[in-house]
């Protein structure tokens, strides 16, 4: 059977990780944002120890893909033998592989965050759906020429996008520091890709008809150009929607339009270190924020169990959200690039303390129609349902949807939302006044 690496080996390599992402190039260099030689120093030192944890996180990945390949080899034996121990150890493994390569993809989403300024509505625009893919060696080996090459110039940085959860367009994303702008790259090999480049070039520079070309075509050729110009129309729309603050949700098709707006929300990141400090010497502790969410830290195990108790007795109809479930949310903002202390950090991380938060959402909506121009209700159950038909992106609490009201326009509450308090560590009453603003972003 496959030896897993052990827990605290692989502990130190997150840590190593975050050291090369967060804090390599500023404990070389001091920034001096008004000096642009000393901040270019800066700059090539940050893109110094991202190069180092990306081509760590490439080599984990790829071993780790193996690995899980070669355990499911064992899996398929183990139960042709009916060999239940084994079985449960292999899908043990199995679990504990996957995870850790959220882990490792969490780092270089920490990277995209950082290159993106934090910024929630950049970040959404290059995501299509929920789902987080399996790794391609072959795709990753395709792009490491290319990336390498990018990466020589540390004024600039190229990320493979395959090493991210939220990045569903290219293959490689990189940032041109010296054009100021963002690049996103689809690397082809053979004879038909070429092919397919060669025409799609000269369909865009002499404006003919796309339909009539493929037609003309055969149908390999046909499929895979059809292919390339989704891809290359997706690219295309994700850098007008960066740079224009409006255009087309790629995920979804639909206009969109990004308010000017840009509103600073309270977090409660100052709570959470009172909370680690007071489990320092209790084992555990936990409080209410805004008087609607439930918040409990713990480093004993067996003590986080509580805290579901605990909430329940509020409301029984609870969300309640382990913050481990971060690693596989694609659009949630990844651990290292929170506003924490570097302990609490790898803590938090290497799963030493566990943090558990509830939204009490019936207090919470009372809170929020007491305090802003909105208001939020519960949709009937029936409507609800007709709702989840076009789509199961809808906050849901006891099987009802939340409606937002706001000057007889009526919209819903996706999961997005809620996650920013979970994830971002947003308050949630301070949260809730980006809904004050009906431009806030529009999509139609």
């Amino acid at each position: 059977m496959i030896e897993i690496e052990e827990k605290e080996a692989f502990d130190q390599t997150i840590n190593k990780l975050y050291y090369l992402t967060c804090k390599y190039g500023i404990n070389r260099v001091r920034p001096i944002i008004k000096n642009k030689y000393f901040f270019n120093l800066f700059l090539r030192q940050v893109h110094t120890g991202w190069e180092k944890a990306q081509n760590i996180i490439f080599e984990k990945i790829i071993t780790n893909e193996q690995n899980i390949s070669e355990l499911k080899i064992e899996l398929k034996d183990a139960k042709a033998c009916k060999n239940k121990n084994n079985i449960n150890k292999i899908n043990e493994n199995i679990s504990k592989l996957k995870y850790r390569k959220l882990k490792l993809q969490m780092v270089i989403n920490t990277i995209a965050w950082i290159i993106f300024k934090f910024d929630h509505h950049i970040v959404r625009r290059f995501f299509i759906n929920n789902r987080i893919d399996n790794i391609s060696k072959q795709a990753l080996i395709k792009c490491k020429d290319f990336v390498n090459e990018i990466n020589k110039n540390k004024i600039n940085f190229a990320i493979y996008t395959d090493l991210t959860t939220f990045i569903h367009v290219g293959d490689v994303l990189y940032i041109d520091n010296d054009l100021h702008r963002i690049n996103i790259v689809e690397i082809k090999e053979g004879k038909i890709n070429s092919i397919c480049r060669e025409i799609l070039d000269y369909h865009s520079h002499n404006n003919l008809c796309f339909k009539k070309i493929v037609e003309n075509l055969p149908n390999e050729i046909g499929k895979q150009l059809y292919r390339m110009a989704k891809q290359d129309w997706r690219a295309e729309k994700v850098v007008e929607a960066i740079k224009n603050e409006e255009g087309i949700d790629i995920s979804t098709n639909c206009k969109l339009k990004i308010s000017e707006k840009r509103y600073y929300i309270n977090t409660y990141e100052e709570i959470i270190i009172k909370l680690y400090k007071k489990n320092k010497w209790k084992k555990w502790a936990i409080d209410i924020i805004d008087d609607c969410l439930f918040i409990g830290l713990y480093s004993d195990y067996r003590m986080a169990s509580t805290f579901d108790f605990w909430v329940q007795q509020y409301d029984k109809y609870s969300i309640i959200i382990d913050y481990r479930t971060v690693y596989s949310v694609n659009l949630a903002r990844p651990p290292f690039s929170l506003q924490l202390p570097e302990n609490i950090l790898k803590d938090l991380v290497n799963e030493k303390i566990i943090l558990k938060m509830s939204l009490w959402i019936p207090k919470w909506i009372e809170i929020i129609n007491s305090k802003y121009n909105y208001k939020i209700e519960l949709e009937t159950k029936k409507e609800t349902r007709r709702l989840l038909n076009k789509s199961k992106d809808i906050l849901l609490y006891n099987g009802q949807a939340l409606k937002i009201i706001k000057n007889e326009k009526i919209g819903y509450m996706g999961f997005g939302f809620i996650s920013k308090i979970f994830y971002d560590f947003y308050k949630p009453l301070d949260y809730g006044k980006v809904f004050d603003d009906e431009t806030y972003i529009q999509v139609e």
